[in-house]
C-alpha cells in the first residue's frame, strides 16, 4: 500500500536538509515565498513532528550572507583570518577556469585531483563523480569528530549494517553509552523521540553514561558518571559478570548465529578441517567442519584436544580473557563502584529474558528486551575498534541482536537484498555503502592521500588526508595533489586541529569550493561556486539508496525525493548541475555517464553517453530504474514520497539468515600481521597490537599523562539545536544557544573548579599537554565527570562570511591533534579524549 503526499497551491512536500536524517516537511509558499515550515503529517519518517532545525530552516534561504554570485580570490595569500578579496565574476569564467585546471590534471594524472565532501545525501554521486574522473582522493571530511569508524564497522561485522538501532517497541532496559539517541541526535529525532517517550511511559529502564545531558541523561533512571575513555572495560566487566559470575547468556544464539563454537588454537587461529573452521561434535567425540553438524550437537563450551593441540571454543576463550575484568578491577579503571557494576550486569541480565519467545505477526521469534546502545562518545578514543566490539558483545552475549527488544541491525534486511553468508561461514551485509571490514582488503604502500590502504578493515580514514598532505614524502606518496574540489563539509571546524588542516590546504595550488557561506575551509577557495540551500534544489537521494542508513524506520520503507519549492535565488545553481556542467566542459561527460549507468540505471533507462542530458532526465531514469515506469520523476513530482509496511522478517532478520557474528575476530590476526609487513617496508612507527581476535581495555594517551598538571578530561558533546557547524550561521538556532546554559559554554564540575578558584560565568582556559589551547565562559554543573571538561559542538567559528557563528562557543577541535598516536590504528578513529589543564 502506498502512502502519498500531494502538494497544494500554498504547501509543498519536500526534505528537511538541516541534519543527516531528511524528514518530510511541508513548506508554506507565499507569493513565491517561503512563509514557513511544518512536518509533513502524512510521511512515516516523522509523521509531521518536526525538530528546531528544522523551524529554523527558512532563514537558510533568505541569509543575506549567502554567496550569491561566483568569486574568484584575487589574494594568492591564504590562512586562517586571511582576507581573500573576492571578485564578482561570471559563471562561464568560473567554470572555464576550473575546467581547464580539470583537464589538464586529468591528463597528467587524475589522482592530483581530491575531492573534499562530508555530505552523506550526495556521497555516492561524489563516488561515482570522482570514478568517472579517474581519482582515488576522496576526503570525507568534515565529520572525522562527528562519526562513529569504530561504531559502523562493528555493526558490519555483528549485525550486517552501517548502522545499529535500540528496538524501542519492545526493549525494557536500554543502556545508553555516548549517544544521545531517540532525544537529540543519530538517527531521525523526531521520530525516535516518540518511540523513546512512548517506551518510557511503558516502563522501560533508561540508564545512560558519561555525561549528563540535558536531552538524555537528565531523563534517564541512572546516570553512570564514568571516566571518559574507560567504557570498554566496563562493558568487558559487565560480560565477565554476566558469562562467569551469573551464567546468563544464550547458548542457543551463541551456538547456531556465531562463531562462538569454532575451535581456536593456541596461536590464536582457526582449528580447520578441509579449510573450514572446524567445531566439536558432541554425538561423535570429533572434529568436525562447522557446516557439516547438526547445530544441536556442536560444542559451545570447553576445551579440547585435537591431533595433540589442544583446541578451545571460542565462546570459551572469550570466557576466559574476561575473567581479569572483575567489578573491583573495573571500578578503579571506570570510578564506577563495583557493586553498581554487577547490579546493572545483572539487571541487564534479568531483562533479557534469555530463553523467552514472542509471537510477532503469527511468527514466532527470540525475545530479548535488553539492549546496550553507544555511538561517538564511547567510543571516540584511540582503541575505537575494540571499545566497539566490548560493548557490541554485551547484546551478543544475551542473544540481544537483530530479534524483539535488542539491537538491531538497522536495514540490514530489505526488500532487494538480505546479509548473506561469507568465508568461514561469516555473516557478511547484503547492500554496500562503504567497504566491509570483512573480508578485509589488503593491506599495502598507500597511494591515496587518506592513507586508505594502511587501514584494510576501516570503513574510512578521513583526517589521515591532513597527514598525508603534510607527510607525504613520509608516507612515500608519488605525486602531489594540486587541485581540489570541495563540497558541503567544512574540515577547518570538524576535522581535528585547524592549524594543521590550515598547513594541508596551503599545499594545494587550486581549490573550487561549492558553497552557500564562506566558511573557515570555502576562505581557501580560489574559485567559489554558489550553490542552492535544499528548497531551490532536487535531489533524488535524501536518505540515501536502500542501503542500511537512512532512513532507519523501524515499522516501514520509505523513498522519498526532495523537491524544489523554488526558484534558486540569486545566481545561484544547484551543485550536480554544476557538476555535469565541469564534467561536460572538462571532457569527461562521456565516463561520467558511463559509470552513472553502471551504478545507478538498469534497462531500458540507461543513458547514451555521447549525449547530453538534464539533471532532471537522469533523475527520471534513476526513479524509472528503481521503481517502474510508472513511477518516474513526474510521478514523486504529484506524492513525495513512497512508503510500504516492513515486513517482520526485515525487521527482526536474525532467525530468518545465515551467516555467523563474529564473537572472536581470528581474521583481525592475519591482517594486523600483513598491515605489520607493510609499515616495517616504510619504516613507519605504527602500533598494530590492537589487531586481536579479542577486546580489551587499553588506556588512551590522555590517560597516561602526568596528572598533578593536566588533570582533567576534555570531551566534546552534541547539542540538540545543531548539527555539526553547519547550522551556526543560522540566527534562530544561535540565539537558542546563547539563551542554553550549557551550549556555548565550558562545562566543568564543582569540585574541580573549586579547586582552581573558578566560578560560575568566569573566563577560563582549557590548554592540552600540547599546548593548544581554548578560551571561554566556564559552567559549574554536578552533570559531568569531576575529573571532565565538557564543550559542546563544532563552536568557536571565525569566518568573517558566516558573522552570526562568528566568535559564538568554543572551538573544541582545536584541542584535537591530528597524528598518529591520537588515531585509533584499526577503525581510523580520532581519539576525542584529551588531558588537560583549566586555569583562569
Amino acid at each position: 500500500m502506498l502512502n502519498t503526499s500531494t502538494p497544494t497551491d500554498d504547501w509543498v512536500p519536500t526534505v528537511c536538509r538541516m541534519c543527516f536524517n531528511g524528514c518530510g516537511i511541508l513548506v508554506h509558499r507565499a507569493d513565491g515565498v517561503i512563509a514557513g515550515v511544518q512536518g509533513n503529517p502524512s510521511n512515516p519518517i516523522n509523521y509531521g513532528r518536526i525538530c528546531i532545525k528544522g523551524l529554523a530552516s527558512p532563514m537558510l534561504i533568505y541569509d543575506p550572507n549567502r554567496v550569491k554570485k561566483p568569486l574568484k580570490r584575487t589574494n594568492s595569500e591564504k590562512g586562517i583570518g586571511v582576507d581573500p578579496k573576492w571578485k564578482e565574476i561570471s559563471w562561464d569564467e568560473a567554470l572555464d577556469t576550473i575546467a581547464e585546471h580539470l583537464r589538464r590534471i586529468r591528463k597528467e594524472n587524475p589522482n592530483k585531483l581530491a575531492f573534499l565532501s562530508i555530505d552523506h545525501q550526495t556521497a555516492h554521486i561524489m563516488a561515482v563523480y570522482a570514478a568517472a574522473y579517474g581519482t582515488k582522493n576522496l576526503w570525507f571530511g568534515g565529520g572525522a569528530v562527528q562519526c562513529g569508524a569504530g561504531h559502523h564497522q562493528v555493526s558490519h561485522l555483528l549485525h550486517a549494517s552501517f548502522l545499529t538501532i535500540p528496538d524501542l517497541n519492545y526493549c525494557n532496559y536500554l543502556i545508553m553509552a555516548g549517544s544521545q539517541f531517540g532525544f537529540g541526535s543519530y538517527c531521525i529525532p523526531p521520530y525516535y523521540g516518540e518511540k523513546m517517550a512512548a517506551a518510557r511511559r511503558r516502563g522501560m529502564k533508561l540508564v545512560v553514561d558519561p555525561f549528563l545531558s540535558a536531552s538524555s541523561a537528565a531523563k534517564a533512571d541512572e546516570w553512570l558518571p564514568i571516566r571518559p575513555g574507560t567504557d570498554a572495560a566496563l562493558a568487558l566487566g559487565w560480560i565477565n559478570t554476566l558469562v562467569n559470575d551469573l551464567k546468563i547468556y544464550d547458548k542457543e544464539y551463541l551456538r547456531c548465529y556465531t562463531n562462538g563454537p569454532y575451535l581456536v588454537k593456541p596461536d590464536g587461529y582457526y582449528f580447520r578441517l578441509n579449510g573450514k573452521p572446524a567445531v566439536w561434535d558432541t554425538s561423535t567425540d570429533e572434529p568436525r567442519p562447522y557446516d557439516d553438524v547438526d547445530h544441536t550437537k556442536i560444542a559451545l563450551e570447553g576445551n579440547f584436544k585435537v591431533d595433540e593441540v589442544n583446541c578451545s571454543t571460542a565462546f570459551e576463550c572469550l570466557r576466559e580473557h574476561v575473567k581479569k575484568y572483575t567489578p573491583k578491577y573495573v571500578e578503579q579503571i571506570t570510578t564506577i563502584p563495583a557493586p553498581t557494576i554487577r547490579r546493572i550486569a545483572e539487571e541487564f541480565g534479568r531483562a533479557a529474558m534469555v530463553g523467552s519467545t514472542i509471537v510477532i505477526d503469527g511468527k514466532t521469534l527470540p525475545y530479548r528486551p535488553a539492549c546496550l546502545f553507544y555511538f561517538k562518545g564511547a567510543q571516540g578514543h584511540k582503541h575505537s575498534m575494540l571499545t566497539s566490539i566490548a560493548l557490541e558483545l554485551v547484546n551478543a552475549i544475551v542473544g540481544a541482536m537483530d530479534v524483539p527488544g535488542g539491537a538491531l541491525g538497522c536495514n540490514a534486511y530489505g526488500p532487494f537484498w538480505r546479509p548473506k553468508e561469507g568465508p568461514d561461514g561469516m555473516l557478511i551485509p547484503g547492500i554496500r555503502m562503504v567497504p566491509f571490514p570483512f573480508p578485509p582488503r589488503p593491506a599495502r604502500t598507500p597511494d591515496s592521500y587518506t592513507l586508505f590502504e594502511l587501514f584494510p578493515i576501516a570503513c574510512d580514514s578521513s583526517q589521515m588526508f591532513v597527514l598525508g598532505m603534510l607527510e607525504s614524502e613520509r608516507f612515500r606518496l608519488p605525486y602531489k595533489i594540486e587541485a581540489m574540489l570541495h563540497y558541503f563539509g567544512n574540515a577547518m571546524i570538524n576535522t581535528g586541529n585547524p592549524k594543521q588542516v590550515e598547513a594541508a590546504l596551503k599545499k594545494i595550488p587550486f581549490i573550487t569550493s561549492i558553497s552557500l557561506f564562506i566558511d573557515e575551509t570555502t576562505e581557501f577557495a580560489d574559485i567559489v561556486l554558489p550553490d542552492t540551500t535544499f528548497f531551490e534544489r532536487l535531489d533524488p537521494f535524501p536518505n540515501l539508496p536502500f542501503d542500511g542508513f537512512i532512513p532507519a524506520l523501524l515499522d516501514q520503507w520509505v523513498w522519498q525525493m526532495r523537491l524544489p519549492v523554488v526558484e534558486p535565488m540569486y545566481d545561484t545553481k544547484p551543485c550536480m548541475e554544476i557538476l555535469l556542467e565541469l564534467a561536460d566542459r572538462a571532457g569527461y561527460l562521456k565516463d561520467l555517464l558511463t559509470v552513472w549507468n553502471a551504478v545507478f540505471l538498469k534497462e531500458p533507462y540507461k543513458v547514451d553517453p555521447s549525449k547530453k542530458y538534464t539533471w532532471e532526465e537522469l533523475v527520471d531514469r534513476w526513479a524509472k530504474s528503481r521503481f517502474g515506469a510508472d513511477k518516474g520523476l513526474d510521478w514523486f513530482k504529484e506524492r513525495q514520497f513512497i512508503a510500504w509496511s516492513k515486513k517482520v522478517e526485515e525487521v527482526y532478520w536474525r532467525p530468518f539468515t545465515k551467516g555467523r557474528s563474529h564473537i572472536y575476530f581470528e581474521f583481525f590476526k592475519k591482517t594486523g600481521e600483513d598491515v605489520k609487513k607493510v609499515i616495517e617496508e616504510l619504516c613507519l612507527e605504527w602500533d598494530t597490537s590492537d589487531y586481536q581476535p579479542l577486546p580489551d581495555w587499553k588506556p588512551c594517551l590522555s590517560h597516561q599523562v602526568d596528572n598533578s598538571v593536566y588533570d582533567l578530561y576534555a570531551i566534546n558533546y552534541k547539542v540538540v539545536e545543531h548539527s555539526t557547524a553547519g547550522t551556526l550561521e543560522n540566527p534562530l538556532l544561535t540565539e537558542i544557544s546563547q539563551h542554553s546554559d550549557r551550549s556555548l559554554l565550558i562545562v566543568l564540575h564543582p569540585s574541580a573548579a573549586k579547586k582552581r578558584r573558578i566560578r560560575d560565568g568566569d573566563i577560563i582556559w582549557v590548554e592540552s599537554v600540547d599546548g593548544n589551547k581554548v578560551r571561554g565562559k566556564a559552567k559549574l554543573s554536578e552533570g559531568v565527570h569531576p575529573e571532565v571538561v565538557a564543550i559542546a559542538g563544532s563552536h568557536g567559528k571565525w569566518a568573517q562570511g558566516e558573522p552570526v557563528a562568528k566568535g559564538k562557543g568554543v572551538q573544541f577541535n582545536t584541542l584535537v591533534p591530528i597524528t598518529l598516536q591520537y588515531t585509533d590504528l584499526v577503525s581510523c578513529n580520532e581519539d576525542l579524549c584529551i588531558k588537560v589543564r583549566v586555569y583562569r
